[in-house]
């Protein structure tokens, strides 16, 4: 195995992750929006956001995985959950590690949705 597999994994998941990401945020918007009412079927609409949020969940975990990996830089659990731990870039880090907890956050409550009162999640995107 190339001794730069992980440095490149983590990279490369995080790239792809971000894209997951932000196709996810898009296919939400056009969900609530219904700018393709002509068009759309909103089953399939929020069939394909919750598909492409809980890809970005596990392409987060490879990220992590990847980062724990990697040798360049030498990242450990505190690194990886608890912002402005890490001594490598602590600003990014912290950014990266703020913007995880906000996508668990939002895919986790998505998850329990059908298990929360209407009123409670309607108040809580609104």
């Amino acid at each position: 195995m190339n001794s730069q597999f992980w440095w490149h994994m983590a990279r490369a998941s995080g790239i792809v992750t971000w894209g997951f990401l932000m196709a996810s945020a898009l296919w939400g918007i056009l969900l609530a929006t219904r700018v393709l009412k002509p068009y759309d079927r909103p089953a399939w609409l929020l069939d394909l956001h919750s598909w492409l949020g809980t890809i970005t969940i596990f392409g987060t975990a490879l990220h992590l995985a990847s980062l724990v990996g990697d040798t360049y830089v030498h990242f450990g659990t505190a690194d990886l959950f608890v912002p402005f731990a890490s001594s490598w870039k602590p600003l990014a880090v912290a950014w990266g590690i703020i913007g995880m907890y906000l996508l668990i956050a939002v895919q986790g409550s998505s998850w329990l949705m059908k298990k929360l009162p209407k009123k409670l999640w309607r108040r809580s995107i609104s």
